[in-house]
């Protein structure tokens, strides 16, 4: 699992990084600074997001304190997050709430496991000075140094636990991202109560550091979580061949697919590819249905290949349809066969062979004259000129 912890300021920086020590350089632990304010912290969240695709950002800093159980060097974690200063106005919409940005949530929530997780921590004692609490947190660029600016900021938003510059800004980020986000802030200071913000001035010199052993602590939790969950995961399945190839690439054509040992000589499965994946329609799979009946009873019955056909079927992603044979082979050495088997196919005139109830589960399901088109489209266009990038599988 990895972790990103955004803060706004140096001193932060600092702390976290005696916090965490080395970990702060590894895979698992991201810290970054990112400044004061929405601009900065969007930017610096956006930049993680883009750089490290962290799989939570915690927002770590301080922020003025209210309530009246609320004090100094308690922490609030956020539960959910608005701005105090954003309004769109309702004369396009009438749904839009004083606080949110047209067309996105009126309140971003916090990632539900990383509030599982803080709220596991709160449960254990004396892990910092002060008190754990959980609520709202208003965010707006505006540093609150007056009790009227807390106070118009708190008739709007009366349940709000603390007022900051930077995590709704991170939490709108993260939610376009679909990055799971949570925010805790050290109360610094109490706006309603010290009207000159001194408390603020010096709170990073103040301090305890055992302040931010709550970062340090969550993140232990948020680990011991994921290995887990690892645990008690079934073991994650290997990727099978075919789908390691980049099929964004992938040109119609004649490719070696896989060779297997069986029973002491060797099955080379073939890519018979007729359409460009993900780049051109694929085929109907009524034609297909038609070109499996025609192509297996060619092949069948050609003279020299029928005893070495093992099988022709259609592939699920309807772009063409895989034919194993018996034997050691490379893509060109069934290029004329290849050419020969969809000019029978674009040529065939008549009854479709087994297309008849008691030869077929689904025998309605055919297309002769979609089939004869696709068989002559690739043939003409494909089989008749074939290159060696017709040949080989693109390089990874």
């Amino acid at each position: 699992m990895k972790i990103g912890i955004i803060v706004a300021m140096d001193k932060e920086l600092q702390q976290l990084k005696q916090v965490f020590g080395h970990a702060s350089n590894s895979n698992e632990v991201i810290i970054q600074k990112c400044g004061i304010g929405k601009v900065n912290a969007a930017l610096g969240a956006a930049q993680m997001i883009r750089d490290h695709r962290p799989d939570a950002i915690i927002s770590s800093g301080c922020a003025g304190g209210n309530g009246d159980d609320i004090h100094v060097q308690d922490v609030v974690v956020s539960t959910e997050l608005v701005y105090h200063d954003v309004y769109c106005g309702r004369a396009i919409d009438d749904t839009t709430i004083y606080g949110q940005v047209q067309g996105l949530p009126a309140r971003y929530q916090a990632g539900e496991q990383l509030l599982q997780a803080a709220r596991t921590l709160a449960a254990q004692p004396g892990i910092f000075e002060g008190k754990m609490h959980f609520g709202l947190i208003a965010t707006g660029d505006w540093f609150v140094d007056a009790e009227q600016k807390m106070r118009s900021i708190v008739e709007l938003f009366p349940e709000a636990k603390a007022v900051d510059m930077e995590s709704a800004a991170i939490a709108q980020t993260c939610y376009k991202a679909g990055v799971p986000f949570i925010s805790f802030r050290v109360i610094s200071d109490m706006p309603l109560k010290d009207t000159d913000a001194s408390m603020y001035h010096d709170f990073w010199d103040r301090i305890a550091q055992s302040s931010f052993t709550i970062n340090r602590k969550l993140v232990e939790i948020l680990f011991a979580q994921a290995e887990q969950a690892e645990k008690n995961e079934p073991t994650a399945m290997e990727k099978i061949p075919s789908f390691t190839i980049d099929h964004n690439r992938l040109l119609r054509g004649i490719y070696v697919s896989r060779k297997d040992q069986v029973g002491g000589e060797v099955v080379t499965t073939f890519d018979i590819r007729m359409k460009e994946p993900n780049r051109e329609p694929a085929l109907h799979i009524g034609a297909l249905h038609t070109i499996e009946h025609l192509a297996a009873t060619y092949l069948r019955n050609n003279p020299e290949w029928k005893d070495r056909i093992l099988y022709w079927g259609p592939m699920g992603c309807l772009t063409g349809c895989y034919l194993l044979l018996r034997g050691d082979y490379e893509s060109s050495d069934i290029a004329d066969l290849m050419r020969n088997t969809f000019s029978f196919i674009a040529n065939y005139q008549g009854d479709i062979p087994g297309a008849a109830p008691r030869d077929c589960g689904n025998y309605l399901l055919h297309d002769l004259p979609m089939a004869r088109l696709e068989a002559r489209r690739y043939l003409e266009e494909v089989l008749q000129n074939i290159t060696p990038d017709n040949l080989q599988y693109p390089q990874s």
